[in-house]
């Protein structure tokens, strides 16, 4: 289970480290359309979401996926690009070790 938990961690960490080497890099444009600023925002929010997910592998994960899929209604063409399946995947770790570790937390009934 500890595997599941630092792959997504990895993963989170790598992604972040990317996309802040970018923004360093390249910097924002001055004009972008409002397609692509509510396409940013949402990226954002995916990216609070990997934070999130260190303290908090639920909400993150689930902050993470959902996120996702609306930037995916909303630009479809990203369904196509494989980076951007990255993120999601890493929400579905973290959802995936939030569950595990609830289920192996639980305690056992007593019976009488």
């Amino acid at each position: 289970m500890k595997v599941i938990r630092w792959t997504a961690r990895i993963l989170s960490v790598l992604i972040l480290a990317f996309h802040a080497l970018s923004f360093l890099g390249e910097g924002l444009p001055s004009n972008l359309p409002t397609h692509d600023v509510v396409n940013l925002i949402l990226w954002g929010i995916v990216m609070l979401g990997l934070i999130i997910a260190w303290k908090w592998e639920g909400i993150g994960g689930l902050v993470i996926i959902l996120v996702s899929v609306v930037q995916n209604v909303i630009d479809p063409v990203l369904l196509s690009m494989w980076a951007f399946w990255i993120a999601p995947f890493t929400g579905v770790l973290f959802l995936i070790y939030w569950v595990k570790s609830r289920r192996n937390a639980e305690p056992t009934p007593k019976t009488a």
